[in-house]
C-alpha cells in the first residue's frame, strides 16, 4: 500500500500484537518496518514485515507504530 499526504492522514498510534493492522510501520532499532501480516503461533504472534522479516510479538507488548487513515476525500474505486 503506497499512501500520500493528499489522500492519507498519518498518525502515530500505540498498538500490541493484537491490535497491529497490515500496513502499519513500526521501528525496529530506527529501521521502519511495513507490517505484512500477523498471525497467531501458540500464546505469540508472528509479525511478518514486506521485506521479508519475522519477528515474534507477545501479545501484550505495545510498540509505537505510524498508521496510515484514508481521508474523506479519497476517491473510492469504481466496483466491477
Amino acid at each position: 500500500m503506497i499512501a500520500s499526504s493528499a489522500t492519507h492522514t498519518f498518525t502515530s498510534v500505540k498498538v500490541t500484537s493484537d491490535t497491529m493492522e497490515p500496513g502499519d510501520v513500526i521501528a525496529i532499532g530506527n529501521v521502519p518496518f511495513r507490517v505484512l501480516d500477523v498471525t497467531e503461533v501458540g500464546r505469540m504472534k508472528a509479525v511478518r514485515f514486506q521485506s521479508g522479516e519475522l519477528i515474534y510479538l507477545h501479545p501484550a507488548t505495545e510498540v509505537s507504530a505510524v498508521r496510515t487513515i484514508p481521508t474523506q476525500n479519497t476517491p473510492q474505486p469504481h466496483p466491477r
